[in-house]
């Protein structure tokens, strides 16, 4: 298997992240999630074991009548067609995303992505993705998903073209919670 940034992120001891390595995470994760919904082989070990550790706790509340029933927790097979194609384009636009994010000091510093506060949005973003991968609950992963909305809302606001990639990770979020209920 490839190391990607989730496995880097794991392994590594650093507290916060810069902006580039923020990208790459968040869409490490995502690919991670439509790998875990096509019931796929994870190019990540770290998302693998992470993956087959919510997958357990999901069977557990589902065995334990903990979940809503009537849901079968699978994904239409064409809306996670479209998934994957939307994910495509998106990652496929990684670098133009990161060009942007060297491109303008002055509407980072105005969206609150420079110095303390980047650090402090970074800290609990990795923080969460940590937690995730250590234990694959679905509690955990909300919390990725709230520090992923944190960062993304701020890079959209001050480059308008993250917003499409916030929503994309608006609709993993919205999906997995429905596919997980």
């Amino acid at each position: 298997m490839v190391e990607n940034s989730l496995d880097r992120l794991l392994e590594s001891e650093q507290i916060t992240g810069d902006l580039d390595q923020f990208l790459d995470e968040v869409m490490d994760l995502m690919e991670a999630v439509v790998i875990h919904l096509e019931k796929g082989e994870q190019v990540s070990p770290v998302a693998g074991r992470a993956f087959r550790n919510h997958r357990r706790v999901l069977d557990n509340e589902h065995a334990a009548g903990r979940a809503v029933d009537g849901n079968s927790g699978a994904v239409d097979q064409a809306i996670l067609s479209k998934l994957r194609e939307s994910f495509n384009y998106h990652n496929s636009r990684r670098g133009i995303l990161k060009g942007l994010l060297q491109s303008d000091a002055e509407e980072l510093e105005k969206a609150g992505l420079v110095g303390a506060d980047l650090e402090l949005k970074t800290a609990g973003w990795r923080r969460a993705a940590r937690w995730f991968l250590n234990d694959g609950t679905r509690k955990s992963l909300a919390s990725v998903w709230r520090w992923a909305n944190l960062l993304l809302g701020s890079a959209s606001a001050a480059f308008p073209a993250f917003e499409a990639v916030k929503e994309l990770k608006d609709v993993f979020h919205n999906l997995y919670k429905d596919v997980t209920a």
